[in-house]
């Protein structure tokens, strides 16, 4: 059998359940490897169908599909003699969004094609602009790709090493707008009515890197990045991983939460989907607003102050502030002096402080601060 993995229909069932309990939205990717090709080459749906009306009769539900992972990396996951010129992508799509509609319906949507972007480099073996230009963007609702920023020591090749301080730099932070950008222009010419997604991202390639990836410092990047991205307009940013290696939100064996699971639980519970106009003439001072999830008339601004000296900053309207800060390789979070923590697997209450128009961040800190806001109702 051409198979070394199996998703067996119980697994599925779980995953898709826990999603259900927890409110959670699923983006499935399926397997677009050697394994379900014929003697052609040509994709087959055979086992696709099967999971597709699996879901359908269970009456569980996935949002989005997406067919394969990272094709731009295929001779290094499956071999070099593994190469699927974009003509036949483009046939694989069309095939499995036929497919895809003819057992759940016209609405489910298709992603694609997830293509990784390597910092300083970019997308390394493209397939991304052929894929598209050959008519790919035609069977898409979504365009994603994926980014991460740097590479563990786990790594064999690296284009940037992790270092300590490495995604502390303004310069560093900003190179996801790059590929961002190149990204965005390719599906506006060739799927201009479908959104673009960073499909997945995470502190560091190949596992995160150890002692970096699950401490306070990450969160900068993970705080800026989803905040340049809202900026830009991309929706979704699906982070690796939930549980898992170092880059994981949560410990793999005792579920402990992480720096980056706090991070992504206050931007969540505060930041709406409305994104506003906030810049800093600081580099080393970001700044990012939104209209306040579920408060008319307030906006929430999140400043980020990678600098090793306190800032200084006015936000004219101020009501409260979130003010977060640990040692940079610590993993203890202090909100406003108090230590998050969950307790008995409940999350605490997310209070602020009473703030003035001066908001005080130290350095190496950020902090979320609300404020009025008529753009907000």
């Amino acid at each position: 059998a051409p198979y070394r993995w199996v998703l067996t229909a119980g697994q599925l069932d779980g995953a898709l359940a826990m999603a259900e309990a927890t409110g959670l939205d699923v983006l499935f990717t399926m397997n677009l490897g050697p394994g379900p090709r014929d003697a052609e080459g040509a994709w087959t749906d055979a086992q696709a169908r099967r999971l597709l009306e699996h879901v359908r009769d269970s009456g569980r539900r996935i949002d989005v599909f997406e067919l394969g992972n990272e094709p731009n990396a295929f001779r290094v996951i499956h071999g070099l003699d593994f190469v699927v010129p974009p003509e036949q992508l483009v046939a694989d799509h069309a095939r499995f969004a036929a497919t895809l509609r003819e057992v759940l319906g016209e609405d489910t949507r298709l992603a694609g094609p997830g293509s990784a972007f390597w910092p300083v480099v970019g997308e390394l073996a493209p397939v991304f602009p052929d894929f598209l230009a050959a008519g790919g963007g035609a069977h898409l609702d979504v365009i994603t790709w994926h980014y991460y920023p740097q590479q563990s020591r786990r790594c064999p090749l690296a284009t940037r090493r992790a270092r300590e301080t490495t995604m502390l730099d303004s310069e560093h932070l900003d190179e996801v707008t790059r590929w961002a950008s190149e990204v965005e222009a390719a599906a506006a010419r060739h799927a201009p009515g479908a959104e673009v997604w960073l499909g997945e991202s995470g502190h560091a390639q190949c596992g995160g890197e150890p002692g970096l990836s699950d401490r306070f410092v990450s969160t900068f990047w993970w705080l800026d990045q989803l905040g340049l991205l809202a900026r830009r307009g991309q929706r979704v940013v699906v982070r690796q991983a939930l549980a898992g290696a170092d880059y994981g939100l949560l410990h793999p064996e005792t579920l402990t939460p992480r720096p980056d699971f706090w991070a992504s639980w206050m931007f969540k519970r505060l930041m709406g989907t409305q994104v506003l106009d906030a810049r800093s003439d600081d580099a080393n001072l970001r700044a990012y607003a939104h209209c306040r999830r579920e408060v008319p008339g307030e906006a929430v601004m999140l400043l980020l102050n990678l600098a090793p000296r306190d800032a200084d900053v006015r936000v004219d309207g101020a009501r409260e502030v979130f003010l977060v800060e640990a040692e940079l390789l610590g993993q203890e979070l202090r909100l406003d002096g108090r230590v998050l923590a969950d307790v008995d697997g409940a999350l605490p209450e997310l209070r602020g402080r009473e703030a003035t128009d001066a908001i005080a961040v130290p350095g190496r800190a950020w902090a979320f601060v609300t404020t009025s806001e008529p753009a907000c109702r």
